[in-house]
């Protein structure tokens, strides 16, 4: 089963995604920390991230992460 990481500081976001991703028969790996996102990367090895670009109160800390993430899984 492939696994999708969502990560947003918005629930409700995730729930709505949450729902309609596991309907479709995918695995859900949440989280509303943009500090957590690299190790769950690295934990649960997600077939794909949804990142909100304007994440947590580092704005734009999803852009950061974009970069972070582009750099340590190439």
């Amino acid at each position: 089963m492939n696994k999708i990481l969502i990560a947003d500081d918005d629930q409700k976001i995730i729930d709505s995604l949450d729902s309609i991703l596991q309907k479709e028969g995918y695995a859900v790996v949440k989280t509303t920390n943009p500090d957590e996102v690299l190790s769950l990367i690295e934990q649960e090895e997600p077939a794909l991230a949804i990142l909100d670009i304007f994440f947590g109160s580092q704005n734009p800390a999803g852009e950061r992460l974009i970069k972070e993430i582009s750099a340590k899984f190439p």
